[in-house]
């Protein structure tokens, strides 16, 4: 499992631009929070990337992480052995998705490069329960990829063309693609039954649902938070950040 984990980190690292430092970014902000031991949730925790970070910096930190892909989370399980993570499989899509997780309990609610799966309605119901779970003074941290309804397309082909340019560049070193790393861990046969309900939770295609960085700022507003900035950008990936 170690060896998928650690593909998964290069063909991430390949397809999104300035990873690290956008995650560098988000550990930083929890850091100036001034919590010794934060405790935070990671949703759409993928096979651990943010959580395994976040306790490598915060060692006395808790993390519960939530997602709802089995192949993944069985990677996740199987790679990051740690008695400070609680890993449980919720569907964000499913209202209930918070039932046990104690309210006003976290200092930060990070995500990367999730929550475009889900469309606004699903979107919206996550934002208000994380308010809800979220402590006074706890962050909230979106990153990923947000395409604003007030960019002229001049500026979009602009940093399509940057963005075509580096994973270009990318491709050439020994990280497998994203289509490569699911296929060549599906032939290895060791998660049949995993890869099985997977293909029963999620439908295949682009899971993009493009609400446009306007709506989140809506949403994250109508759900409570009143101080909703962006730290950081580079092109159009972003981290979205409110404070309860």
């Amino acid at each position: 499992m170690n060896y998928w984990y650690n593909q998964w980190e290069k063909q991430q690292n390949a397809l999104i631009e300035m990873r690290e430092e956008r995650f560098n970014v988000m550990l930083k902000l929890i850091e100036n929070q001034g919590k010794a031991n934060p405790n935070a949730l990671d949703l759409g925790c993928g096979p651990g990337s943010l959580s395994k970070r976040f306790l490598d910096k915060f060692p006395g930190g808790h993390v519960t992480a939530i997602d709802y892909d089995p192949v993944t989370l069985e990677i996740f399980r199987n790679t990051i052995n740690n008695d400070n993570i609680t890993i449980l499989s919720r569907d964000l899509r499913n209202v209930e998705w918070h039932t046990g997780i104690k309210e006003a309990d976290y200092d930060v609610i990070f995500t990367t490069t999730a929550l475009h799966w889900l469309p606004e309605k699903y979107l919206a119901s996550v934002y208000q329960k994380s308010y809800r779970l979220l402590r006074d003074g706890g962050i909230l941290m979106n990153g990923d990829h947000f395409n604003s309804s007030e960019t002229d397309q001049k500026i979009t082909g602009l940093y399509n063309k940057i963005k075509e340019d580096e994973h270009t560049t990318s491709s050439k070193s020994s990280a497998m693609n994203w289509d490569e790393w699911w296929n060549n861990l599906r032939k290895t046969g060791m998660m049949n039954e995993l890869f099985d309900e997977r293909g029963k939770r999620f439908n295949s295609g682009n899971h993009d649902q493009r609400v446009s960085l306007e709506k989140h700022i809506t949403l994250l507003r109508d759900s409570g938070f009143q101080i909703i900035d962006i730290p950081w950008k580079y092109l159009n990936n972003m981290i979205i950040m409110a404070l309860k």
